[in-house]
């Protein structure tokens, strides 16, 4: 960035203005190891943000999970930096927020899922909600377990985390669109691909999770990289409810840093 461009951002900011996509690249912090995070250094603010009543019992379950997630996100050498995790633990909230961030987390059903070709067997499951015969087929493969004969295998905590990690860093789950209406591709989306030390894009990393373009919104947006094409994080279910929330957990996560 050019000098009189940093000083035109910082007037700006002076005045109240932002720009979300420089300041999550110039979080230095996003950078750090997830090894020095402590997360017991923030649990009242993590209460404050994802509980509706701080001192329910609700609450002791939904932030016993996620330091439980977040402990063992902090020794997993995979994790590269802070955003990374900060991403992880985004998705958990949305996936699995309505049953407290449970590893063991299964889809609700209603109509609509009863009506749809992966239930009764293959429905969302753990703390990335693995759906569908084939991703089961996939996530069992490479774990050497029986998901496909036994889904439930994937509500059992180890697994829960093993595909929750592996899906999303090894592109378990989407590939990119070979045109802006196209249909999937062979090329994996990873998470590599939108958080690294060049950058953190977290409204276009839940590309990893759901690829496809929300009903209502025309999907017209240009390649994303040299791999193919995504939808633009407006476009994308979750896209910035997500980012907004790995923002949060982003901070969260670095005031628990040991300095």
């Amino acid at each position: 960035m050019t000098k009189w461009l940093k000083r035109l951002v910082s007037a700006i900011a002076a005045f109240g203005f932002a720009f979300p996509a420089i300041a999550e690249n110039a979080n230095q912090c996003a950078n750090a190891s997830m090894t020095t995070v402590r997360f017991s250094k923030v649990e009242t603010n993590f209460r404050e943000k994802f509980c509706d009543k701080p001192t329910s019992k609700s609450c002791d379950a939904r932030y016993k999970n996620i330091s439980d997630l977040v402990a063992r996100l902090s020794k997993d050498s995979r994790i590269n930096n802070i955003a990374t995790g900060a991403y992880i633990l985004a998705t958990v909230s949305l996936e699995t927020g309505s049953q407290n961030f449970s590893p063991a987390t299964t889809e609700a059903i209603g109509a609509a899922q009863k009506k749809r070709s992966y239930y009764p067997n293959f429905i969302g499951r753990g703390w990335v909600q693995l759906t569908h015969e084939d991703k089961y087929r996939l996530a069992g493969r490479k774990l050497n377990i029986d998901l496909v004969n036994h889904p439930e295998l994937a509500l059992k905590t180890d697994n829960s985390y093993e595909i929750l990690v592996r899906a999303m860093t090894e592109g378990w789950l989407e590939t990119y669109r070979s045109s802006a209406k196209g249909a999937g591709g062979g090329t994996p989306i990873l998470l590599a691909d939108f958080i690294n030390h060049q950058k953190v894009d977290y409204g276009s990393a839940r590309a990893i999770i759901n690829a496809n373009c929300m009903a209502a919104k025309p999907c017209d947006d240009t390649r994303y990289n040299e791999k193919g094409f995504i939808p633009a994080p407006a476009k994308l279910d979750n896209g910035e409810h997500g980012a907004r929330n790995a923002r949060i957990f982003e901070q969260l996560l670095c005031r628990a840093r040991e300095q």
